[in-house]
């Protein structure tokens, strides 16, 4: 069966959705807003759009700890960790004091290289501290592995082979591979591998019960 995952690809365009029959998906919807819309990637590699335009990679020019601080919260399923959890992820052999006025720093950096405009003490339309805990603001900001989640269980759940090659073709590759050995992204990096081999997996035997594939 392994081999036959990779097959079923060749077949996308005979079950594909057709708007010109009225077909159509769930797909995610992104909530009405007056800030622009944050997409954050994490599959195929780290990168971040707002408003639909590429933060260029000089917006995290010697600010590495802005960004590994943006993939942390991006990884976490709830997007909010608390500030002492962060310690000890990205600064595990800071004092308390040190880690405290790096973690500052790192967020002021994370804030101005997604808004540059943002006023002093003006509250970010995308990365906020709301006591010990440092969430996204999940009405401006969207992740693609939550996509891809979302994609994948409407399909796997109504078994349409048209939602099923959406959710396939949702995959976009390793997350984070640029941090494949940090322990804080091994379980959603799995999560997110099992996830889109179960949804070809489901795709192969929608084919063959439909006598779309041959083996």
């Amino acid at each position: 069966r392994s081999q036959r995952t990779g097959e079923m690809f060749h077949m996308s365009s005979r079950v594909a959705p057709d708007a010109s029959r009225g077909e159509l998906l769930t797909v995610p919807v992104i909530p009405s807003s007056p800030h622009p819309h944050l997409q954050i990637y994490l599959m195929g590699g780290f990168r971040v759009e707002k408003a639909g335009a590429e933060i260029p990679s000089s917006a995290w020019q010697y600010r590495t700890a802005a960004r590994t601080l943006l993939k942390v919260l991006a990884v976490e399923s709830s997007h909010r960790i608390h500030r002492e959890e962060l310690f000890e992820l990205l600064w595990p052999d800071a004092d308390t004091a040190s880690a405290s006025s790096r973690f500052r720093k790192a967020l002021h950096a994370a804030r101005h290289a997604l808004e540059p405009e943002l006023a002093a003490r003006e509250r970010s339309a995308f990365l906020n501290l709301n006591g010990p805990l440092l969430e996204l603001d999940l009405g401006n900001v969207s992740v693609d592995i939550d996509q891809l989640q979302q994609l994948a269980e409407q399909a796997m759940l109504s078994g349409d082979q048209a939602a099923l090659v959406l959710a396939a073709e949702a995959y976009g590759g390793e997350v984070l591979p640029e941090d494949r050995f940090e322990d804080w992204v091994e379980t959603p990096r799995r999560h997110v591998t099992e996830t889109h081999v179960r949804v070809l997996l489901k795709l192969v035997d929608e084919f063959e019960a439909g006598g779309l594939y041959e083996p």
